[in-house]
């Protein structure tokens, strides 16, 4: 189990400061439906609870944070209304609920409750959020499965002339993914990030600016095997020391900034080459659908009724 104390301290902090002010009021309106400070602040300590480090940005910051994040998480659930059939599998949702605390290194529920509990915070409302983010996802895929297009037998290619290796490179790596369509735009925002960067850390950095599922664990994807990157990718991660931070890189859907947290080298197993394959495979179709997610976040968001009251 993680130290809580300090954040608790902030939280408590946040929270004092709020009722000092006695008020309740609308911050926002999202397809006629409001959004509230106190909505906020529980966001505030929602992702606090999952960024320790969020803490060190000023409080005017992280409401803003928490207030956008909201803003995402509204407008997917307004637009999963018009699908009532989704989430009706429940191994589905468990999965993905197990996998959401165990980002926390936590072992089991009650953990991920007790965990929570420290921040006030209950853990079905937390299963209320992770369940829209997994019903979002389930909409993407029945809505573009079919689009998704992946070379199968490069993938094969790639999986043979590892095999002859007998090990290979993984990488822990952080990331920050951003959009723009305009090249004066491109570079304004990265002047940002990279000022963002050296001022308040690249965790805090991802939370503020990336655009990316990982945004709120603050960037972190975790080992991955250099099988598991895009040459392109591969290209500018293998150029990285450790606590470096990539240059852009231009992917399909958007830019990409990693941070190399830690490298080592892990032996090949070519046991199950079927599987191998059927993880590669499945990445390379979640990498596309994580583009088609954005693009209908995107599309959802400009038709979306938004009144940005306080």
């Amino acid at each position: 189990m993680k130290k809580l104390t300090p954040f608790i301290i902030f939280i408590f902090l946040i929270t004092l400061n709020l009722k000092s002010e006695e008020k309740i009021y609308i911050s926002l309106i999202i397809n006629n439906n409001p959004i509230t400070n106190i909505d906020v602040l529980q966001e505030a300590k929602y992702l606090t609870a999952l960024n320790s480090q969020m803490q060190n940005l000023p409080k005017n910051e992280i409401l803003k944070i928490a207030k956008d994040s909201l803003l995402r998480e509204k407008i997917k659930e307004s637009e999963l209304s018009n699908y009532p059939s989704l989430g009706k599998d429940k191994n589905y949702f468990n999965n993905i609920f197990n996998n959401f605390y165990k980002q926390l290194n936590l072992n089991n529920e009650e953990e991920f409750a007790s965990y929570l509990s420290n921040f006030n915070l209950d853990i079905n409302e937390i299963k209320k959020k992770i369940e829209i983010e997994a019903k979002w996802n389930e909409l993407i895929y029945t809505k573009f499965i079919d689009k998704v297009k992946v070379d199968v037998e490069k993938i094969k290619l790639e999986l043979k002339n590892q095999n002859k290796a007998q090990t290979t490179t993984a990488y822990f790596l952080s990331e920050i993914f951003f959009i723009t369509d305009d090249k004066n735009d491109l570079k304004n925002t990265y002047l940002k990030i990279q000022k963002s960067i050296n001022e308040i850390g690249f965790k805090n950095t991802a939370i503020k600016f990336s655009m990316s599922d990982s945004a709120k664990f603050g960037g972190d994807l975790g080992w991955l095997n250099k099988n598991q990157l895009s040459p392109m990718v591969t290209k500018y991660v293998e150029k990285l020391k450790k606590d470096q931070v990539s240059e852009i890189i231009s992917i399909p859907g958007g830019f990409l900034i990693l941070k190399l947290k830690d490298k080592k080298i892990t032996k090949v197993n070519t046991a199950d080459k079927e599987k191998k394959l059927r993880d590669l495979v499945l990445i390379e179709k979640n990498k596309k659908l994580n583009q088609f997610s954005l693009i209908h976040f995107n599309k959802v968001k400009i038709n979306s009724d938004i009144v940005n009251v306080q």
